[in-house]
């Protein structure tokens, strides 16, 4: 595919105007980003450089892609090229510090969102992106302001509304987070997300009807999702009913084998109905992926240590 764009762009004469042409492919570049098809963007922007070496749009840009194809080492170095370019490059900023918030450096990372948002002051993105490193900062009352400055900016953005409603979740504010996944919702009425976090307000209500209904809902909308499902799992776990639990992880690992929460919770829940062998492979599995995983060390230390199944405990492995 990219290659035959490639060609239709190439032509044969001399470029009359070199700086159109290039904006011409920048346009199918961020079209290819949003298909999604990252190769094909990555090479209509290595083209894109060819004709304009100091075009740091093209740079910011080819980092997203290769950010989006899990290429972390390529897409720090275009974003400190187009930076190197122009240090008034919002997007750059915005993007790398996206990749920072990603490897856990949230300090550069909100560094990078606020540049980004001295910059552009109407940078929506840059500001819902500052808002998920405060949350993960716990600093809820920033997050807070940075997606209700959104919403003042973009009164129809339902992710603000979401975001913001995930952040009064997480400081317990349960009335004001349905309010917000409300209003999410009413907004865009197919919001996979919107359901999922309002289904979880429901489970924190301690209405366990209501919550599984959301999470069908969402279920409805997009059967391959694995936040639902893993929602879904920790409510019938809350409900004392592992074996449905299990089901639900089960459909998280199908579609990603690599989940590690899934994984922990699918052998919190062997580990609960009894099923001591299947909890120890599930918490070893996880181990192989995040080998330093708090919750699947501590599966374990349990079981060898006291599982009730006596050829099952090893004090040594405790």
């Amino acid at each position: 595919m990219a290659v035959v764009v490639l060609a239709a762009l190439g032509g044969g004469a001399k470029d009359a105007d070199p700086t159109k042409k290039v904006e011409e492919i920048l346009k199918q570049a961020s079209q290819a980003l949003a298909k999604p098809d990252y190769d094909q963007a990555i090479a209509l922007l290595t083209e894109a450089l060819k004709r304009d070496a100091k075009n740091a749009n093209a740079y910011a840009l080819r980092g997203i892609a290769h950010s989006r194809k899990g290429e972390r080492n390529d897409a720090l170095a275009d974003y400190e090229k187009a930076l190197e370019l122009d240090s008034k490059n919002a997007l750059a900023y915005a993007s790398r510090g996206a990749l920072r918030m990603e490897s856990g450096e949230l300090d550069k990372a909100l560094e990078d969102f606020t540049k980004a948002i001295e910059i552009a002051p109407q940078y929506t993105i840059a500001y819902l992106s500052r808002g998920s490193a405060y949350n993960i900062k716990r600093d809820y009352a920033k997050a807070a302001a940075d997606f209700t400055k959104v919403i003042e900016l973009d009164p129809q953005s339902f992710i603000a509304y979401a975001n913001r409603g995930q952040t009064h979740l997480y400081n317990q504010e349960l009335d004001k987070a349905l309010a917000d996944f409300d209003k999410a919702l009413q907004i865009e009425p197919k919001f996979v997300a919107g359901y999922i976090g309002r289904g979880v307000v429901y489970q924190e209500k301690g209405d366990l009807d209501k919550a599984f209904k959301e999470f069908a809902k969402a279920l409805a909308i997009d059967p391959k999702s694995t936040e639902a499902y893993q929602a879904r799992g920790d409510a019938w776990m809350e409900k004392e009913e592992p074996d449905k639990a299990i089901a639900d992880y089960s459909h998280v690992l199908k579609l990603n084998p690599k989940d590690v929460r899934a994984r922990v919770s699918r052998a919190e829940a062997y580990t609960e109905k009894g099923d001591y062998e299947s909890g120890i492979a599930d918490f070893q599995e996880a181990l192989k992926h995040h080998t330093n995983n708090p919750d699947a060390l501590a599966g374990l230390a349990w079981i060898w240590a006291t599982c009730p199944k006596a050829e099952l405990r090893d004090g040594k492995k405790a």
